[in-house]
């Protein structure tokens, strides 16, 4: 799968995500929502620049609910294209900070889970997918 979400701008930089895998397990065990949770693994690779204007992000998230129930894994690459200092400060941790890129993956990833989620009649927890960041 070599599906690429429709670019947006972000910080004056043109912000693209082309996703490669996307996993969705349902188990035939039931329980109620509000029992359910879902951690987050997420997984943002170093950047790698191809160009002082060109940078792209390897990313794998998961969601594996508990109990286990169902499971989402994505795995991706995100593209930042635009002035090197506008990528560079979208790619790179500030001080303790994760890139401020991160949080845009995590909201577009949440919103492919949902879909997915959806699609298999798997409740997500509210607090995960309006998770603030």
């Amino acid at each position: 799968m070599r599906k690429v979400r429709e670019a947006v701008m972000m910080e004056d930089a043109k912000v693209s995500i082309r996703y490669r895998s996307l996993e969705a397990r349902k188990s035939a065990r039931t329980f109620p929502s509000e029992l359910v949770r879902y951690p987050v693994s997420i997984y943002l690779g170093e950047a790698i620049k191809t160009t002082p204007e060109i940078a792209f992000l390897p990313f794998t998230v998961t969601l594996e609910s508990e109990p286990d129930i169902a499971s989402f894994n994505i795995k991706g690459e995100v593209f930042v294209k635009g002035q090197p200092e506008t990528v560079e400060k979208l790619v790179l941790p500030d001080h303790e900070r994760p890139p401020k890129i991160w949080s845009h993956i995590y909201r577009d990833i949440l919103d492919v889970v949902y879909q997915l989620a959806k699609h298999m009649n798997i409740t997500v927890a509210r607090e995960v997918l309006n998770k603030n960041l």
